[in-house]
């Protein structure tokens, strides 16, 4: 983590990485949740989402790493462990963003919900 960066990651949230989707048009399948380090900000971007539409995001949250990260996944913006149901209606990532240090390796992931 760079550490100007790392002053600032006062918040908490849980990554739950896609693991699947369900064959019979069911809700998708994830795996475990992790606990990770993050920024919330709240505020107004205009980001263009995977399909390469211009949509407006809420939020701008920056994720300690290293991590993998997919738009399909899910990241909860609470402190305590995330139920189905927490999962199951969480926000849309619009465009997750890894971004990485010097050496190449991934730092930390800009998310904009």
């Amino acid at each position: 983590m760079i550490a100007a960066l790392d002053v600032f990651m006062t918040d908490v949230a849980y990554h739950v990485p896609w693991s699947a989707d369900d064959p019979a048009g069911g809700p998708p399948e994830f795996g475990t949740p992790t606990r990770r380090r993050c920024r919330i900000e709240e505020g107004t971007w205009n980001v263009m989402n995977a399909e390469g539409q211009e949509v407006v995001s809420r939020r701008r949250v920056f994720v300690e790493g290293p991590l993998t990260l997919d738009a399909r996944d899910r990241l909860i913006l609470q402190d305590s462990l995330p139920t189905e149901e927490d999962i199951r209606f969480a926000p849309l990532i619009i465009r997750p963003a890894l971004q990485k240090d010097v050496d190449g390796t991934i730092d930390h992931a800009e998310v904009y919900l």
